[in-house]
């Protein structure tokens, strides 16, 4: 055997993750996947993804802690998010005020006294 001298590489300690980064990006991507669908409830989603990965890039920065890049991912689909919800909420309240405009079962009646039971 011959002693040569064994040569031991150090790896660099890797920066522990912002646990809101992580946070901020998964919030983003479900309010992204589908809960802008739901009228009220998408925008408030987007907004907690917003808000989150807005804290997480701040956290992230003060701290030295990586999960940066997640938290811009959860920037970015809350916001895509947000205004594809306020898009959907616009338009289901405008729906919704044509439904008003439609003659209800009541002036139904009033108008058709007579043959309300066929009619409306």
């Amino acid at each position: 055997m011959t002693d040569q001298p064994v040569y031991v590489v150090a790896q660099p300690a890797r920066q522990p993750y912002s646990g809101i980064c992580i946070a901020g990006m998964v919030v983003g991507i479900v309010a992204l996947s589908g809960c802008e669908w739901i009228p009220f409830g998408g925008v408030i989603i987007a907004a907690v993804a917003i808000v989150l990965s807005a804290l997480g890039m701040q956290r992230a920065q003060r701290e030295n802690k990586s999960g940066r890049g997640m938290a811009i991912a959860g920037l970015c689909t809350g916001l895509v998010a947000a205004v594809g919800a306020i898009i959907l909420t616009i338009v289901f309240l405008v729906a919704l005020a044509s439904v008003g405009a439609v003659t209800t079962y009541d002036t139904c009646i009033q108008n058709n006294p007579t043959t309300w039971t066929t009619v409306c």
